[in-house]
């Protein structure tokens, strides 16, 4: 199950990480440790899902491996909400950074999908 999802994982975790460098020219205007945490833990989530990907002996379905990768979406999910309750609707980062919640959501499903399946 793991190694079917880890692709699509990755393709949406590139979507977050290429809509958090849109963030960065309004860095001075958003909370620039809330927009630095996005995209940190967006290009450490890529990392995480590879490092796991490569190692046999490590799986999705391990309890601590999704709880891990979780804490790095969460982080990545709550700057965003945090943001976006700063910012009026009519910001020009706001479609981006509803998107990054959306997909953030999207790998939270998954991960609940492999816990679901790994329960058996």
């Amino acid at each position: 199950m793991s190694a079917s999802v880890i692709p699509a994982l990755r393709q949406i975790l590139l979507q977050i990480r290429q809509l958090g460098e849109h963030l960065l020219p309004y860095a001075a205007e958003l909370d620039p440790e809330n927009v630095t945490c996005v995209r940190e833990h967006a290009v450490h989530s890529i990392h995480f899902l590879d490092e796991v990907n490569a190692d046999p002996t490590r799986s999705m379905e391990s309890r601590e491996v999704r709880h891990d990768f979780r804490n790095k979406i969460g982080a990545v999910r709550g700057s965003s909400e945090l943001m976006l309750m700063e910012l009026p609707s009519s910001h020009v980062v706001t479609p981006a950074l509803r998107q990054i919640v959306v997909l953030s959501n999207q790998v939270l499903a998954h991960l609940d999908s492999i816990r679901e399946a790994a329960a058996g």
